[in-house]
């Protein structure tokens, strides 16, 4: 079950007419699936921020506390103006309105995409020559681009758009 699908089932469980398990059952969910996001950033992080990943930890831990800090001053009168079911319902759909944000990278502008077409048209051993030229991210090594593209010569197919093999 999906975070917002959760969301949406506490919500309409919160009622007073309903048995005080079902909303407890219901965030169950939630929180099995707040757990698979932390796991899944902290690992990305780690991963793609290696040489200083102390310090994306160190900001995603900021991040977190602002949130923390801030959620506060509008949730008390969120839920006293709403009630309980339609402050989760509010939430819930706010979450669902963010499912397309991780998909904003593929409807980039065309220059994002001129410059994959221009790695995928390099060499792997100068793949790390071609990320620097057009500017991308340095890393130790080569960077995730550049071992995708190492990765789509071995293989003998393009995994990036506009790659030739």
């Amino acid at each position: 079950m999906r975070i917002y699908e959760a969301l949406f089932c506490v919500a309409f469980t919160s009622y007073k007419e309903v048995h005080w398990i079902a909303p407890i059952i219901s965030s169950a969910p939630f929180g099995s699936g707040i757990y698979y996001v932390f796991t899944s950033v902290f690992t990305y992080l780690v991963t793609a921020y290696r040489p200083i990943a102390a310090s994306a930890m160190a900001s995603n831990s900021a991040m977190r506390s602002s949130f923390a800090a801030a959620f506060p001053l509008f949730a008390g009168p969120m839920y006293k103006r709403l009630g309980a079911p339609g402050a989760m319902a509010l939430l819930a759909g706010l979450a669902t309105l963010m499912i397309p944000l991780p998909y904003a990278p593929h409807f980039s502008p065309p220059f994002v995409m001129t410059k994959l077409r221009a790695l995928g048209s390099c060499s792997p051993k100068l793949a790390l020559d071609c990320e620097l030229n057009l500017g991308l991210r340095q890393s130790d090594g080569l960077s995730h681009v550049g071992m995708m593209i190492v990765i789509s010569r071995v293989l003998g197919a393009p995994l990036l758009h506009g790659c030739t093999s």
